[in-house]
């Protein structure tokens, strides 16, 4: 039986690469005709940290990783199964979308977060807070 590797999985079978590729073809960003479709970086990768340290980890990595948008988390979490096989924690998430609507608009010390494992909406915190952040990158 032929087996293959992806996101530090090893020894996957046909139908679970089959089953990972199509929650990947379901991240379709339809917003602007673009099919922007990410890959999530392993848990390994996810760290506790401020806005701006999250954004230079993300860059650090290279090879196109960086941190999501509020839509791509938001995107990430409606997918439950792959939120899941991406072990979120129940713990808010930085996203590198800043405030653009009023009161918050000319702001540059918050930016939006969001809470995997509930039903909260997309948060807007002070970027000196220590949140999550898990890198992606466009497939």
């Amino acid at each position: 039986m032929k087996t293959f590797s992806w996101f530090g999985q090893n020894n996957a079978t046909v139908e679970e690469t089959l089953e990972f590729a199509n929650k990947l073809i379901e991240l379709v960003n339809a917003d602007n005709n673009k099919k922007l479709i990410f890959e999530i970086a392993p848990k390994i990768y996810e760290k506790k940290m401020n806005w701006v340290n999250a954004m230079d980890y993300c860059e650090s990595l290279g090879n196109g990783w960086r941190m999501p948008t509020i839509d791509e988390l938001w995107k990430i979490r409606e997918n439950e199964s792959l939120s899941n096989n991406g072990e979120f924690r129940s713990a808010e998430y930085w996203s590198c979308s800043l405030p653009t609507d009023a009161p918050y608009g000319h702001r540059d010390d918050i930016a939006h977060h969001l809470r995997f494992q509930t039903n909260m909406g997309k948060n807007l915190g002070l970027k000196t807070q220590l949140l999550y952040v898990r890198p992606i990158r466009d497939l």
